[in-house]
Order: C-alpha cells, then structure tokens, then sequence
C-alpha cells in the first residue's frame, strides 16, 4: 500500500511537473521572424501580443527578439547598439532603437488628404467601406476627434444609392454603431428585393418556355377569332385596295382620284402611270478674261541683246528689263552726280 502511495504519489508529482512545462513552455500562435523591409510598429503589437498570450517574462524578452530577427536585421541592430552588444540591452531600450530605424515615417498631413478623398467603390460593400475608411484613419492622428470624423466620412463618402440617402434621414446625434447597422440592414433589404426580382423574372420566363411560347400561342388565337368575325373576300376592291368588303358596299366609289382625276376609285390602286419629268437647267458660269497686249517702243530704242550658250550653241537673246529707259529722280542726280550735264528730251513716259 505504502509503495502504491508512494507511486501515486510519484506519478501526481510528474503529472504536475508535464503540467507546469507545458504552461511554460507551450507557445500560443507563430511569430515570424523580423525583416528589414517589414513594419516595425506593426510587428511590436504582435510580438507584444505574443508575450501576453504564452506568459512570457521579463528576463525572456529579448532572447526572443534577437531570435525572431533575421540576419540583416540582426546586423543592422547590432550596429546601430555599438558598442553595446544587443543582448546587453533591454527590451525597451532595442524597441527604441528598432522604432528610429525602421518605423515608416508618414506625413500626417499627406494621410489626412488620402483619407478626406477616400469614397466607397460601386462594388464595395458596407463592411468593407468601413474597413477601408478606419484603415486609412489609423494613420492620421485625430485623436480625440476620431469618432465625429468617422461619422462623417462613413455617411458622405458613401456611394449614391438608397444606403445613403437613408442615412442622410438620421440626426446628427447618432453614434457610429447605429449608423453601420442602419447601413447594413439597408444593404441586405436592398441585395433580398433584387433576389426575389430575380426570381420572379425567371420563373416568368421558365413559364412562357413551357408553354411553347403562350405570347404567341395567344396572339395565333385571338387573329383566329378575327377570321370568325370578319369575312375576308379573295379579291381586293379595285376602289381602295381592301379585302373586307365587296366592291358594291365600298364607301369610296364616288372619290376622285387625285393621280388621273377619275371618280371611281383612290390614288393608291391607281393603275395610270404618272411620269413626272423634271427639267433641270444646268447653269454654266464661263468667266471671260480680255487681255490686251500693247508693245509701243516710243523711244525708239533698241532691245537688250545677249548671247546665251544652251548646250554648247550661242543663242542671241532679248534682256526682259521690263522696262525701254531706265530713269533717277532728279534729286539723286544732282546730288550723286554733279559733274553730269542734263539735257532735254522729248520723250514720254506712258
């Protein structure tokens, strides 16, 4: 009895014992390993998150940030805590250091822009226009101020629709919450009607196929009943050209005929061939042009002569001057020429 005490007693210990290392030493969800061109602020929250969920201590800390390092990483940090090695430092002090230099570094302003233009997509839905919208808003330090803009932006940066115009219904004093499940029942009230549209058009449409296309079925009995009712002749009345009647019950016997003016029947069953000539002149516009050419020599000069070689042959050849004389006013002549006599001519120019 003693040594099955004795080995219960045994047996509890151990049982205690894999109990207290499981607690230790279990680990709740992975941590993949830091890289340089990783988030830094968003890996400390989950890193931090890791160490509440497995009960991680103090003192274990920073073994495993250095473990959960990758080797870039680790050398970047190594220099930037020389000549203090990492595994000297705290936790906080590495947390420091990892912040300065790899934290992304955002312009507020620039973020506040991104976020005031943001809109809702066609094919977004509600819950993801949220998501979107606080995604955007994370980055934007408004601090105290984040909830009115949330409102705000949530209802007017929603898509034109009837989700909208329905929150548009809705005061001002309204949180948040109430406006997204205002939002959602609309957008599910909204995607139950085209549903049962939808439906609707189908089975309509699954009837007409069964029935052989009844629109038509319909329409072949009503023309039927026509046929019944009014008595079709098989030739037309030489009047008006209608099959429904006789020529002797025709109401249009005594009309005239507006192609050969005879009385006796329309102009659409008229059998005279009409021809209409139209004449049309062709207008001709001839411009005529008298040219007159006049060569008067009154100053009984003769022509400038030169002689022209074409292709090795000397041709004598008249000088187009345009003109018989040429002439100075006669202020240039006393001026540049001085020393010359002017005499008198009887010459004119014309």
């Amino acid at each position: 009895m003693t040594n099955g005490r004795n080995s219960s007693n045994a047996q509890g210990g151990n049982e205690s014992t894999t109990i207290q290392q499981v607690q230790m030493y279990g680990t709740m969800g992975t941590l993949a390993e830091f890289r340089i061109d990783g988030d830094w602020n968003v890996y400390q929250e989950r890193m931090e998150q890791f160490f509440l969920a497995n009960g991680i201590p103090e003192e274990r800390k920073v073994p495993l940030l250095i473990t959960c390092m990758g080797e870039q990483a680790y050398k970047m940090l190594k220099d930037l805590c020389d000549p203090v090695k990492p595994a000297d430092s705290t936790y906080e002090q590495l947390c420091t250091v990892l912040t300065r230099q790899f934290a992304k570094k955002v312009s507020v302003y620039r973020k506040r822009e991104e976020f005031y233009n943001l809109r809702q997509n066609a094919n977004e839905s509600v819950t993801d226009w949220y998501a979107k919208m606080k995604n955007f808003a994370a980055q934007c330090s408004f601090g105290s101020n984040l909830i009115p803009v949330l409102k705000d932006k949530f209802t007017t940066g929603m898509k034109d629709g009837p989700i909208k115009d329905r929150l548009y219904e809705e005061e001002t004093t309204k949180d948040l919450s109430e406006l997204m499940e205002i939002a959602m029942k609309k957008e599910a009230a909204i995607k139950t009607t085209n549903i049962e549209v939808h439906s609707i058009g189908r089975s309509r449409e699954g009837a007409k196929k069964k029935n052989g296309n009844g629109s038509q079925k319909k329409l072949s009995t009503t023309m039927g009943g026509e046929k019944t009712t009014k008595k079709n002749y098989d030739k037309a009345c030489y009047v008006c050209g209608l099959t429904n009647h006789k020529f002797s019950e025709c109401k249009y016997k005594q009309c005239r005929c507006k192609n050969c003016n005879t009385v006796g029947h329309l102009a659409k069953v008229c059998k005279t061939v009409k021809n209409h000539f139209v004449e049309v002149e062709e207008n001709k516009v001839m411009d005529m042009f008298q040219v007159e050419v006049k060569s008067e020599n009154k100053c009984g000069l003769s022509p400038v002569m030169i002689s022209v070689k074409i292709e090795n042959v000397s041709i004598e050849m008249e000088v187009d001057s345009g003109a018989g004389i040429s002439i100075l006013p006669e202020e240039i002549v006393k001026e540049k020429l001085p020393h010359i006599h002017i005499n008198s001519t009887v010459l004119k120019l014309v």
